[in-house]
């Protein structure tokens, strides 16, 4: 994980992972008691420089989704460029469940309306997130995201405030 360049004031932002469903290739490790998989062919080519400039503007990034715990070890061994990553398997609840929320609130250690999250399911990530207080963003790739629709209140903020 990298430092927070100096003089900036850490700010928050949250983000959904992506993995994959394929089976792996022959060169790649398979977990052996879930037969998860997770490597750098898994992540859209623009989520590591993506990642890595938002923490160079000093921002907080964290990865939490509806993933198990083993999902949450491999994510870990990528070494991505975020502050945290965290599972629903790890917490005991999963999307949409307001309890979901409260513990990503916890983790990036701010207010929900502080708080950005980026998912790509409209109900589970975009409407659930909103009506937990915090700022939501959907972004449409993968499965749920080209398939979904899109949220009618996308606009609004979650505590009816002016745009920040």
């Amino acid at each position: 994980m990298s430092p927070r360049p100096a003089g900036t004031t850490p700010r928050r932002s949250g983000t959904s992972s992506r993995t994959s469903t394929s089976p792996p290739s022959d060169s790649a490790a398979r977990t052996p008691a879930t037969g998860e998989h997770i490597d750098e062919n898994d992540l859209y080519p623009d989520v590591r420089p993506a990642l890595a400039t938002l923490q160079q503007k000093g921002l907080w990034v964290g990865l939490a989704g509806n993933q198990t715990a083993k999902a949450g070890s491999l994510l870990r061994k990528l070494d991505l460029p975020v502050d945290a990553i965290a599972t629903s398997a790890e917490w005991g609840v999963a999307k949409p469940d307001p309890a979901f929320f409260r513990h990503v609130i916890e983790l990036a250690g701010v207010a929900p309306n502080e708080l950005l999250y980026v998912g790509d399911h409209c109900d589970n990530d975009v409407v659930a997130g909103h009506a937990a207080g915090l700022w939501t963003a959907l972004i449409r790739r993968g499965p749920w995201g080209l398939c979904g629709r899109t949220p009618r209140r996308f606009w609004r903020t979650p505590t009816g405030s002016s745009t920040p």
